[in-house]
């Protein structure tokens, strides 16, 4: 095809200007935690209630030092209440470690006076140049994350909500999965269990979520308690960063986040449709 020289200019710039999607991921592990943990949970072990919880070098394999601070925000009080987070959690004896676990309850009474509905809280995560005292944010090329065991009972769902601004670039689910995907619109991403007590390493409830160039994300942990529900119900989940916990199933392929054109992408398209006219003339 005989590209005109104009259009052939515009293009190679557009495509210099596109995101490159490669395949280097910087594997997270969250194992070593700054506060210790204050509180231990029979079933899933010990765990810190604290809103700010720091750990270092969570990329231990990628040649940088990494450092992140979790902090907890925008929980539903009271009707639910935060619990706390397990650092280097591994749900069972000869399973990977290194994951992040977190833990919150509806405490809205039960029966007629009972504060049923959705609520939850907020996971920011937020990446650090180790040694900088949390201070000097950190943008990480490339990096996935496996959220599982998303799966609720039958008087309680769960969801998790994640946000394209945040960076991110794709997600992926099982071939097997239950989970329900929805665009909510401006990059608002809900992935909803199926209502249904699962294991915590079948993949149906799992999915993984890739971000790009971002040293900070959010992840919104929802919870839709229903009217027959007791009170004190909890709400478990882990955050994977080295895709180590679930080692059955097969993927199918990645869905990719396509935010809207920026003020540089309109401007070319913009040149491009000009080049046109130009060479038509």
């Amino acid at each position: 095809m005989n590209v005109p020289p104009r259009f052939a200019c515009v293009v190679a710039i557009l495509i210099s200007a596109a995101p490159a999607y490669s395949q280097t991921y910087t594997d997270l592990v969250f194992n070593n935690p700054v506060q210790t943990t204050n509180a231990y949970h029979s079933q899933l072990g010990n765990y810190y209630t604290g809103t700010t919880f720091d750990f270092l070098n969570v990329a231990p394999a990628s040649g940088q030092n990494v450092d992140m601070r979790l902090t907890v925000t925008g929980i539903t009080s009271p009707r639910y209440t935060y619990n706390g987070s397990l650092p280097d959690y591994s749900g069972a004896e000869g399973e990977p470690g290194g994951d992040l676990g977190f833990l919150f309850a509806y405490n809205g009474g039960t029966g007629p006076s009972g504060d049923f509905g959705t609520g939850g809280l907020t996971y920011n995560l937020e990446f650090f140049r180790g040694g900088s005292g949390f201070t000097d944010p950190f943008a990480i090329p490339d990096f996935r994350i496996m959220i599982y065991d998303i799966d609720g009972e039958g008087s309680q769902d769960e969801a998790v909500a994640a946000f394209a601004d945040n960076g991110l670039v794709s997600y992926q689910l099982f071939s097997t999965s239950e989970i329900a995907v929805a665009d909510q619109g401006d990059g608002y991403f809900l992935f909803t269990g199926p209502g249904a007590v699962r294991d915590e390493t079948d993949p149906r409830t799992a999915f993984i979520l890739r971000y790009q160039n971002t040293s900070s994300i959010q992840l919104q942990m929802i919870a839709n308690t229903k009217s027959n529900s007791p009170n004190n119900n909890g709400v478990f989940g882990a955050i994977d960063g080295d895709m180590s916990m679930i080692q059955s199933g097969s993927l199918a392929a990645p869905v990719f986040v396509v935010p809207e054109p920026s003020s540089l992408a309109l401007a070319i398209m913009a040149a491009a449709g000009l080049a046109g006219r130009r060479r038509r003339n």
